[in-house]
């Protein structure tokens, strides 16, 4: 099992040429340790990760030293996990054993039976139960970022001029990726993980048959919407009502409008994206200038637990306006900026701006958007922007708790239906509730 390889990447000639680098694999693995840490933490394994790295922003680092000591790098060694804190076979009840309890402490209950009591840095502080796990997840999270620098600081060149692909699970970790970004161009695919093998499969055979790489230009591969026939769907629901619009400009002039009023909106539209974040075309929207939205959306919304942020979808004219952005690229195209794959520390002024989409740690999980990366998406913005004076909206993927993101417009009406979103906006369709 693979779980972390970085490529290099080099044109020669006109002819690109990929050479693998550096790769993780079983059982001495990055993504497996995270993995353990969600199970230890009551969240659900192989699906949760993500909601350990939203935990670790409340706690501290006081087990790093402990973490490093049982998960190490070296050039000559590569990756080791000392085995007598895990346990990954098939049968195990548990990915960590009887050793990693005695020294990190009891594990906790089911996330939801204490993930969904706080909402502010100060209650964690006052349950040490619930600050001990936030340590941990902290802890953890500080150990697996300083393993995959020291891994990139062993086998990357200072100054790369051409991008480095990173890929494997471990690539979905944002917080990881802002510090490799501070010294390396990275290609990171919308799915770095297993689901985005299909992409590496697809351009290996296409590169075997012709000499020549496929040129990735969009996330939006999946499902077009343009198929489905939305009024026969909507007879099935008795409590939705609909407009049709005639132009693209009224559609996004209408659900700005709402938006401004208050509304939370759902926003499904043509092709579905490639991965796991929602960029788009199956997404909620909401105003990220009041910061009692953050709480509406995760509650009333999605049904989650309250501490888990959200990303604000910003033109890419106003990153460095809310953003602190010093040494980095955006220029090259394909950046994991493009893809939420990555966070920035906001600036004062963005508190003003988009308190909705800060985690209490100062950062966004930002999603650049440009007109060339998606068109409809970028001109809602931009009508929101002029309407507002804010160049953003909170975006988070159209589905709710425990559900996968929505794919198909009957996907998207049977679950705008069940959900606290006002309106939903399902191609040149506004669907609204009775």
């Amino acid at each position: 099992e693979e779980t972390l390889a970085i490529y290099d990447m080099k044109f020669l000639n006109n002819n690109l040429s990929i050479d693998k680098i550096h790769s993780s694999r079983y059982p001495h693995s990055l993504g497996l340790f995270y993995t353990a840490i969600t199970s230890f933490l009551g969240f659900d394994v192989n699906d949760a990760e993500y909601k350990v790295m939203g935990l670790a922003a409340y706690g501290n680092s006081r087990y790093l030293t402990k973490f490093l000591e049982i998960v190490s790098f070296s050039k000559e060694k590569g990756l080791t996990l000392d085995m007598d804190y895990f346990d990954f076979s098939p049968g195990a009840l548990f990915p960590y054993t009887a050793k990693f309890i005695e020294v990190f402490g009891p594990p906790a209950p089911p996330s939801k039976l204490y993930a969904e009591k706080f909402t502010s840095i100060s209650e964690v502080n006052s349950d040490m139960d619930l600050l001990n796990y936030a340590n941990i997840a902290c802890s953890a999270q500080e150990c697996l970022t300083s393993i995959v620098k020291d891994i990139f600081s062993a086998f990357s060149k200072k100054n790369h001029q051409t991008p480095i692909l990173f890929s494997g699970g471990v690539a979905l970790n944002t917080k990881t990726n802002s510090t490799i970004l501070k010294d390396n161009r990275l290609l990171i695919s919308p799915d770095p993980g297993d689901g985005g093998s299909s992409l590496g499969a697809a351009s290996a055979v296409r590169y075997l048959y012709t000499g020549n790489l496929t040129e990735f230009t969009n996330p939006y591969l999946g499902y077009d919407l343009s198929r489905d026939l939305v009024p026969t769907l909507l007879s099935k629901f008795t409590n939705l009502k609909y407009k049709k619009f005639e132009s693209e400009d009224s559609l996004c002039q209408t659900a700005v409008d709402l938006i401004s009023s208050g509304h939370v909106i759902g926003w499904a539209q043509g092709r579905s994206e490639f991965g796991p974040r929602a960029l788009g075309t199956r997404s909620i929207l909401a105003d990220p200038s009041k910061k009692e939205t953050q709480l509406y959306v995760n509650q009333a919304v999605k049904f989650r637990e309250p501490f888990r942020p959200f990303a604000p979808a910003v033109m890419e004219d106003y990153i460095s306006t809310l953003f602190d952005v010093q040494g980095l690229d955006f220029s090259y195209h394909n950046s994991p900026y493009y893809y939420m794959l990555s966070i920035l520390p906001v600036k004062k002024q963005a508190y003003d701006v988009i308190p909705a989409c800060i985690h209490v740690d100062g950062t966004c999980r930002v999603q650049i958007v440009s007109q060339r990366s998606n068109k409809l998406f970028y001109n809602l913005i931009n009508k929101f922007y002029l309407q507002s004076g804010v160049p953003a909206l909170l975006n988070t993927s159209f589905n709710l708790r425990g559900e996968p993101i929505v794919n198909t417009s009957k996907d998207a009406i049977s679950t705008f239906s069940k959900s606290g979103m006002h309106s939903l906006f399902l191609n040149d369709f506004l669907i609204s509730k009775i």
